[in-house]
């Protein structure tokens, strides 16, 4: 009988023993996968900005907080799109040349991250990138608008639009301005890789919450043809509504 006794003391006692440690593996590793986290957010923060290369290429760019990239003085090798993923940032890069253009990921392991300094590393070798004050780009943020719809309507065009009128074809509302303020302001200027950017603003929406909206498209020549590469957009809300500067939270 007390044998018995001691037994089933003895496995109870390993039973308890065992629900302690799958307890604190558990809160381990729960644990550590809020630090790695918290990791990947704080390298999504920091590494959002503009980024000089300190070689003698001096191929410059530009990560945004809405996931698009761009080159900053390179015509030939344009950087589109840009996410981290496992330490390793991921670029998509459209690279051009006599009069052919291929787009490819382009994968660097991320060796050395702050404010200040970057340094990525590929096929052995390492490139260092100073971070650039250019804190407008760090602040306003937007969200992708997706291009496939734009691109569609443009290859079944057959006169040749000019780049207003590529953003009159995706952005087709007018404004009589018989009511209130409300107005449509479209500006066109030289990206520095070479494409052409449009920037419609809407201004003064007769809307309860929605005071205005702004639209960057950037476009590409090629062949006497449009291409529309990338759109983004954010907004602002009216008064008490919520930001009244440009962003991309939701209006109340």
């Amino acid at each position: 009988m007390k044998t018995a006794l001691l037994i089933i003391c003895l496995v109870l006692l390993n039973s308890c023993r065992n629900e302690q440690k799958n307890q604190v593996e558990n809160e381990t590793q729960s644990l550590s996968k809020t630090n790695e986290k918290r990791n990947i957010d704080n390298e999504y923060e920091i590494i959002i900005g503009s980024w000089k290369d300190t070689s003698s290429s001096e191929l410059h760019f530009t990560l945004f907080a809405d996931g698009t990239a761009r080159s900053d003085n390179m015509k030939t090798l344009l950087y589109q799109k840009w996410r981290i993923n496992n330490d390793k940032l991921i670029l998509i890069v459209e690279s051009i040349g006599n009069g052919t253009s291929s787009t490819e990921e382009e994968i660097y392991e991320i060796q050395k991250l702050n404010e200040n300094v970057l340094i990525l590393g590929k096929n052995g070798q390492s490139y260092e990138y100073i971070k650039s004050e250019d804190k407008n780009n760090r602040d306003e943020k937007f969200i992708i608008v997706d291009t496939d719809d734009i691109n569609q309507k443009l290859n079944k065009r057959i006169e040749n639009l000019s780049a207003k009128e590529v953003m009159k074809l995706y952005y087709p509302i007018n404004v009589n301005g018989k009511e209130g303020k409300e107005k449509i302001e479209v500006s066109e200027k030289n990206a520095e890789n070479g494409n052409t950017l449009i920037i419609l603003i809407h201004d003064n929406l007769l809307d309860d919450s929605l005071k205005g909206e702004k639209h960057i498209m950037e476009l590409k020549m090629t062949n006497n043809k449009w291409t529309v590469i990338s759109i983004k957009k954010n907004w602002k809300c009216q008064s008490n509504r919520g930001h009244t500067q440009w962003g991309i939270e939701m209006c109340t």
